[in-house]
């Protein structure tokens, strides 16, 4: 199979959500997206409508997108595995699988490298809906454009309604419209000023924005920054961009998906000890299962542990009476 050359999506294939609200109702994220028909949209530019295939197993949790190698006269497979929606469980999960094994291949790959977009009133609207807050804006990317390594390096989002720009990133050149846009050609820069030497902690990166640094410290609580300190081995003033992106991802994700302790059912986080000496999710996580044969937080550890020195006080009262 020759060298895949997958269009860069354009601004008319990307959708964007709003991904969450604040606490306090004072600004939200946006997150882009691709929808299932730009999949079979850049398959069949690509490959040709009878080049590729696609096929559900798992009740629709596994998608994998065959395409046809001339060459080698064969069918070659990616596979991913995707989550149901919140309406229409089967369809949403079938969509899902099928968007991320089409990530396999190359489409919308590119999505991955957009910055946080955090964005405030006046140009986004939120309502408390009975302590509940909401928005009902909808948004479009109106401008995106990618640098040579195909990451976004320019991005501009406006209200889908009034077409007001509430998001603006980058400088970078505008993306064509066509939807079989290619990666641009390097030319050669003798000339060129050499890169300079990345600053310590940020990786070699751009920094993370005021905006990042802002919904984490919300967030984020006293053990969770913890975690975050000692698995990046930074402050948060000085985490890169994409490392801000991963802290912001793992806040986000579904306590349901995150360690309980067993005993009070709280997410097990890092925790400062007594001695004013600190441990992070895992170190806890770990020691707890050796200690006591199951996973506990911090707070809970310390009380299992004065549990246990009782029992053994009261087991030698009664020895010695």
């Amino acid at each position: 199979m020759k060298q895949l050359d997958i269009p860069l999506l354009t601004a008319r294939q990307i959708e964007v959500r709003v991904a969450q609200i604040s606490r306090k109702g004072d600004g939200l994220s946006l997150l882009l997206y691709k929808d299932a028909r730009t999949d079979m949209e850049v398959l069949d530019a690509i490959f040709g409508p009878m080049g590729w295939q696609r096929h559900h197993s798992r009740d629709n949790a596994n998608c994998t997108i065959s395409v046809w190698d001339d060459e080698k006269k064969q069918w070659v497979d990616k596979e991913d595995v995707g989550t149901e929606s919140n309406t229409e469980a089967q369809k949403g999960l079938a969509s899902d699988s099928f968007k991320r094994a089409g990530v396999n291949w190359g489409i919308g790959r590119e999505l991955y490298t957009a910055p946080f977009i955090w964005i405030k009133p006046p140009n986004c609207e939120i309502k408390n809906d009975g302590g509940k807050y909401r928005c009902n804006d909808k948004f479009e990317v109106a401008e995106i454009g990618y640098n040579d390594h195909r990451e976004i390096n320019r991005l501009v989002i406006v209200n889908a309604k009034t077409k007001t720009p509430v998001y603006e990133y980058g400088t970078g050149r505008k993306q064509p419209s066509r939807a079989t846009a290619t990666k641009p050609k390097e030319s050669p820069t003798p000339d060129a000023k050499p890169a300079e030497k990345p600053l310590p902690g940020d990786s070699g990166m751009v920094p993370a924005t005021d905006e990042q640094k802002a919904y984490i410290r919300e967030h984020a609580s006293d053990g969770e920054f913890i975690d975050i300190m000692t698995e990046f081995g930074a402050e948060l003033e000085n985490l890169c961009e994409a490392d801000a992106r991963r802290v912001i991802k793992e806040l986000d994700r579904n306590p349901d998906e995150k360690p309980k302790c067993t005993r009070c059912g709280k997410v097990i986080t890092g925790w400062i000890l007594p001695d004013g000496t600190t441990m992070t999710a895992p170190e806890i996580i770990g020691k707890s299962k050796i200690s006591y044969g199951s996973a506990y937080c911090g707070p809970c550890c310390v009380i299992l542990k004065k549990e246990a020195k009782k029992r053994e006080q009261e087991a030698k009262k009664r020895e010695a009476g």
